[in-house]
Order: C-alpha cells, then structure tokens, then sequence
C-alpha cells in the first residue's frame, strides 16, 4: 500500500511539473515546413509576398501584412484574401493569444476580419530589412494557414 501511494504522488508530482520556459510556450501548435499556405476564406491561399506597415509597427512587435498576390512596393496592398500578422520584435517561439495574433482579412462584400488565437509564430531572425519565420493559425476550417514566410521590412 506505502508503495502504491508514494507512486501515485510521485505521477502528480511529475504532472504539476510545467515546461519551465519563459510563457512562450506553443503549446501542440506545429509549424509546416515551407511556404506559408492553407486556405482563406474557404480558398487555397499560398503566400507570394510580405511586408510590414512602418505606421502600424512599433519597438515592440510588427505588423505584417501577407499577400496572395503581391503588391507594387512598400506601402501598397495585393489583392485578394490576405492576412495580417502581429510579428513580437523578438526571436523565439510564441502562442497566438487576444493580445498576439493574426488576421484573416476577406476580399468579400463584408470585407470580413477574422480573428485568430490558435495558432503560434516563430520568429527566427529579423535585420534592418526582413523578418523571416513561421506562424501556424487557426479561425475555423475554411480559414487555417500554416508554413513559413519572409517579410520585408518597409522603411516609414
């Protein structure tokens, strides 16, 4: 009996026991190798093209925007379905959450902006010109991308 319950308390020992990391745990969210693609709005969607928006970014996190077609330049839009991305100015993996997360941005009558929580990005390296790493999200199945991506940094 003293053996099967010092085992029983030793398992919830070893269960309370946490990954020890600093919050950026990602939880089961697996990040696919290779281009970033899935389907928006119910539509194949592969990434062609990434960019910040200098006016929306800050010292603390980017704001990417992701295109299906890709625009001009710096500081015009693709067309289609896109998505944004709230991009953490700092290497490592994070969980998406109401204060990190991504965008499904509808090219519909309603210019639907669906928000997603489920999901992570990894954020491998960022230079005075690109940022470069990968995001799995999730809204709803019509809506779920997953892969990496490479943004340029747009100057303000």
């Amino acid at each position: 009996m003293t053996k099967a319950v010092l085992l029983g308390a030793l398992c919830l020992l070893l269960a309370g026991c946490g990954s020890g990391d600093d919050g950026d745990d990602t939880g089961s969210a697996m990040i696919a190798s290779g281009t970033l693609t899935g389907k928006v709005g119910g539509v194949i969607w592969t990434l062609a093209a990434a960019q910040t928006d200098s006016f929306l970014s800050d010292d603390t996190e980017f704001w990417v925007d992701l295109y299906l077609a890709a625009p001009t330049g710096c500081g015009s839009q693709g067309t289609g379905n896109s998505v944004i991305l709230t991009v953490p100015n700092k290497l490592g993996s994070h969980a998406l959450s109401l204060q990190l997360n991504g965008t499904f941005v509808l090219d519909n009558a309603a210019q639907d902006n669906l928000v997603a929580t489920d999901g992570a990005i990894r954020v491998d390296e960022i230079t005075d010109t690109r940022i470069r790493g990968g995001v799995t999200m999730t809204f709803d199945t019509a809506n779920s991308i997953s892969g990496e991506f490479e943004a340029t940094i747009c100057p303000p």
